[in-house]
């Protein structure tokens, strides 16, 4: 490798750590200050379990931070070579553009392998220790409200409504439990109201004590309602009244993605589709499992950009050339999110929600150094 190529590098890589502090910074404030603070304020958590809880949360920061600080970095190495006429001289020797893009590549490509390592191992590890912390500190231990609608399958399963104020992972029970099924026309069929419902793991069924069944929609040949009790015991035998999600499906729904590797993401979807589950939850979680391979490749994509960019505005101040990085940012992620709205209500193949981005930011960027280059 020649000497310009470890100067470029070594001057990018030094630019690269003050930007992804930078970075780092700004995502901390605009996202984990104002719950941070409201932790300590409103929920009464202690102030250094409350920090502890939210440095969990930076590696999860880190997987967007990476790509910006790459686009920062390049824009800032470029514009100080400039000011010093460097990059002149550089190109006076006959160096071409392109040449110059190569060690950053190998840098966004360094960065895209650290990017995924922290997305796929040490993120999920940290997110959900960070989650695990706020329960302990809230005494909501493996317990949370419950407040679903699922959604029938092709294959006949009923449409309802599912809440409960507490559902304990520890004994696998919900607790005033209340459930309101729909028809084919999304009206109202019947709806059971419990004290309790706890999973028996032997016939995987709820069994739901203190219950009465009340059957709204007259016109179905339905069964007679179930008599309520502080006894009573029913089981659900009839196949458009069960309920085929166990505790933990009914707990993973209501968790965020990011608190899970990408090998349970993965074993909960293939789950969900042999029961039929709700489409627009499995498109959620299948569009974050994509995901989790495809920002990676932002460093790629943002890598290119900021190389074309930062020749053709090689005169540039640093602020401008923080301004420009913004700007693209801006613009990137806004459209990162929007497509990802079509993979989580399945409109769209979860794969091209994730993809759709990298592919076309990746086809921007090599346009903008081919037309850089000329």
């Amino acid at each position: 490798m020649k000497k310009i190529d470890w100067y470029i590098m070594s001057s990018v890589i030094a630019a690269f750590f003050s930007a992804l502090a930078l970075f780092l910074v700004l995502l901390c404030a605009l996202v984990l200050l104002k719950e941070l603070v409201e932790t300590i304020t409103q929920n009464g958590v202690p102030a250094l379990i409350a920090i502890k809880i939210f440095a969990y949360q930076i590696p999860g920061m880190l997987v967007y931070a990476f790509p910006m600080a790459m686009l920062l970095g390049i824009l800032l190495t470029f514009s100080n070579m400039s000011s010093t006429s460097e990059m002149v001289a550089i190109r006076a020797a006959g160096v071409s553009f392109v040449r110059i893009v190569v060690p950053l590549l190998s840098l966004g490509i360094a960065a895209m392998i650290v990017t995924f390592a922290i997305s796929n191992v040490f993120a999920p590890y940290a997110s959900k220790r960070s989650a695990e912390l706020m329960d302990e500190a809230l005494n909501k231990v493996r317990k949370q409200e419950v407040n679903l609608t699922i959604h029938g399958s092709d294959e006949g399963d009923p449409t309802y409504i599912i809440w409960s104020p507490e559902l304990d992972l520890s004994t696998s029970t919900l607790n005033n439990v209340t459930i309101l099924y729909f028809n084919e026309e999304s009206r109202p069929k019947a709806m059971l109201d419990a004290d309790k419902a706890v999973w028996d793991e032997h016939t995987e069924d709820w069994l739901f004590y203190g219950a009465r069944l009340t059957y709204i929609d007259r016109s179905s040949p339905l069964y007679s309602a179930e008599p309520r009790s502080e006894n009573s015991l029913l089981k659900i035998n009839i196949p458009e009244l069960k309920i085929n999600r166990n505790p933990e499906d009914l707990y993973m729904t209501n968790r965020d993605p990011t608190h899970y590797t990408s090998d349970e993401i993965r074993e909960y979807i293939r789950h969900q589709r042999e029961i039929g589950g709700d489409k627009k939850d499995i498109g959620k979680w299948s569009t974050r499992l994509a995901q989790r391979y495809s920002l990676p490749f932002t460093c790629i994509v943002l890598t290119l950009i900021g190389a074309a960019l930062g020749l053709r505005n090689h005169r540039t101040s640093s602020a401008i050339g923080l301004g420009i990085s913004i700007i693209v940012i801006f613009v990137y992620y806004a459209f990162a999110i929007f497509i990802s709205t079509f993979g989580d209500s399945g409109t769209i193949s979860p794969y091209v929600a994730a993809w759709l981005p990298i592919v076309l930011g990746t086809i921007v960027g090599i346009i903008l150094v081919a037309r850089a280059n000329t």
